[in-house]
């Protein structure tokens, strides 16, 4: 078990790297044993688990710190917030709802402002470029098929999302990709 050299954890040579969602979200190593063996077949002890949780945190000691914080006040309170300050009352037994809600939140607020900004920003393009659909963390547009307005609407959308979302992650560096194909399946 190691975290190799791009901070990505194996157990038997298999790549583990997502269990950073896991702990992100307040995932216990009792818990982070099913994980790994639902999504990768790999069996692990509780403290093989404990270990993978100690490692993770030893890597991401502000993530420690900031779970301890936001649980505290989360328990104190009984609520969790996102960043741009949206409440939701909590069950004190409710874990990792605690340290779900601010990450999750923070995705669904900047979502929203970056659908709104989009929107506007597309409107110069008089209806040849629009918003179709959004899935989690993706904007989706209908563009007519002319290189240059592909090219324009896609700064266009990306901008507006990083524009948006730096207001709710003020603190970390925010990257949008664009994709252009024929479907949402090309991309």
């Amino acid at each position: 078990m190691n975290a190799g050299p791009r901070h990505r954890f194996t157990v038997s040579g298999k790549v583990v790297s997502n269990c950073n969602f896991g702990f992100l979200y307040g995932m216990q190593a009792e818990k982070f044993v099913i994980y790994a063996k639902m999504n990768y077949g790999i069996n692990l002890t509780i403290r093989q688990s404990q270990e993978f949780r100690h490692l993770y945190f030893k890597e991401y000691a502000g993530l420690e710190k900031w779970h301890k914080e936001t649980m505290a006040e989360g328990l104190h309170y009984r609520l969790s917030r996102t960043p741009l300050g949206r409440l939701r009352y909590m069950d004190p037994k409710a874990y990792n709802e605690y340290l779900n809600h601010p990450v999750q939140g923070a995705g669904a607020d900047g979502l929203k402002m970056a659908l709104r900004e989009v929107y506007f920003r597309l409107k110069q393009f008089e209806g040849r470029a629009k918003i179709v659909h959004h899935v989690h963390d993706e904007i989706i547009l209908e563009v007519d098929d002319e290189p240059d307005l592909l090219k324009a609407a896609a700064e266009a959308e990306c901008s507006a999302m990083c524009d948006a979302m730096k207001r709710t992650m003020s603190r970390v560096s925010v990257e949008a990709e664009p994709g252009v194909g024929a479907s949402w399946a090309d991309k």
